[in-house]
């Protein structure tokens, strides 16, 4: 039925023919929260060993994990794109769902080269590579998430992260004072980018003969992967937060939450607005869901309407890869896939999709976004800004989280106990 409507979606405003008759694809673009970063986890486990409390998709056999399994041939380069990717799961009704995204992407990484844009982990620039499908495959849908890394959403979580390694109770060092002035002189520069990014697929859809009723055009923005400080299961001082994976200080948990990514999601629907494009805010899709909060359960064989959707930050102490922290697992990416059909199978310009505490991810449901547009400013660029940090977050080892934990936190009083 989903590919049935947007075959009729596409033919009530188009009386010319497809550039090819090719079979009809859904294309997914962009970064790590859209590749299936974090998708070989089904829930999160403190257990070190065999499947991890059935959360380990990669589990083979005892001391043996098959990466493959879940990303298979972008095991190597790190592009992770999982087999249970959000495109993966909105191919149905004779779609194919291609996954193009890359964990790690910046804008430059999906432009055309002949726009200024580079190649990364080996791979071309991402809207080549959609030329060429737009070429092979009816594309009724590009799904596109990307900024977060030009932003250093990543870098500003870690720094977070380090904050509360290294600082007792009663003398934080929070986060946010430093990272929202980051955050802020990147965000202008930032969004102008993602702008560049939508201009370029408008412009190879139309040379390839594509007109704009052709084909959707969906920005998404990110989910949260940490809860409000109130909906903590941890005490703020307590080691758990750091076994558990959500060491952060409550003020910082809180501007995360209720500052740093709503603020990523406005400017993102104010850049979809401007050009043209849908927009889906996923900002809320994971409330009640996130690592340690109190409405969800650590392990996998539980309903995954009872367990926590993002990956937590195991900083190498337990198990996988740190990349793959605070992404979407495997649950969270079929949440998303939900919100994509739901969002696939209506027509407007703005959604917002919710889960909620108890509630399973097939069940997640979009809703019409009514309120006014952000009034966010969205500058106009010629040429992308160099505005991304240019390394990957250096979170801390496991020893050294390990031990700057104890040193600290020992010393409120707040041990392993």
């Amino acid at each position: 039925m989903l590919a049935a409507a947007l075959a009729a979606a596409a033919m009530a405003h188009t009386a010319h023919a497809l550039p090819n008759s090719g079979q009809s694809a859904i294309v997914s673009l962009g970064d790590s929260f859209i590749s299936g970063e974090a998708g070989r986890w089904h829930g999160n486990s403190i257990v070190n060993g065999l499947d991890r409390q059935g959360t380990d998709r990669a589990y083979v056999s005892p001391l043996k994990y098959d990466l493959s399994r879940v990303y298979g041939n972008t095991v190597d380069n790190g592009c992770h794109r999982s087999d249970v990717a959000e495109i993966k799961q909105a191919a149905i009704d004779g779609l194919r769902g291609i996954n193009v995204a890359c964990s790690g992407a910046q804008t430059e990484n999906v432009i055309r080269r002949s726009r200024g844009g580079k190649p990364f982990k080996g791979q071309s620039p991402q809207n080549d590579n959609l030329v060429s499908l737009a070429r092979v495959y009816r594309v009724r849908a590009i799904v596109l998430s990307i900024g977060g890394n030009d932003l250093g959403f990543s870098n500003i979580i870690q720094a977070c992260v380090t904050d509360y390694l290294e600082t007792p109770v009663w003398s934080k060092r929070l986060c946010k004072h430093s990272q929202e002035r980051i955050f802020r002189e990147r965000l202008s520069r930032a969004m102008g980018n993602v702008r560049l990014v939508v201009q370029d697929i408008r412009a190879l859809m139309q040379e390839e003969g594509y007109r704009r009723d052709d084909y959707r055009l969906i920005l998404q923005s990110y989910p949260s992967p940490v809860p409000r400080s109130a909906d903590m299961r941890y005490p703020e001082a307590r080691y758990d937060r750091l076994t558990h994976g959500c060491p952060m200080w409550n003020e910082d948990l809180d501007w995360a939450r209720g500052s740093l990514v709503p603020q990523i999601a406005f400017s993102l629907r104010a850049v979809a607005a401007r050009e043209g494009a849908e927009f889906l805010d996923l900002q809320d899709l994971f409330d009640g869901h996130e690592p340690c909060s109190k409405t969800a359960e650590l392990g996998g064989t539980k309903p995954a309407a009872q367990l926590e959707w993002a990956r937590y930050v195991s900083m190498g102490i337990l198990q996988g890869d740190l990349q793959e922290a605070l992404h979407p697992n495997a649950i969270g990416q079929d949440a998303m896939g939900t919100c994509l059909i739901d969002v696939l199978a209506r027509r407007g310009t703005a959604w917002a999709c919710r889960a909620g505490a108890g509630v399973a991810p097939q069940a997640a449901r979009v809703t019409p976004l009514t309120s006014a547009e952000p009034d966010v400013r969205v500058p106009d660029f010629d040429e992308l800004a160099d505005v991304g940090p240019k390394h990957e977050p250096r979170w801390p080892s496991g020893e050294e989280a390990l031990e700057a934990a104890r040193e600290v936190h020992a010393q409120d009083g707040a041990g392993e106990d």
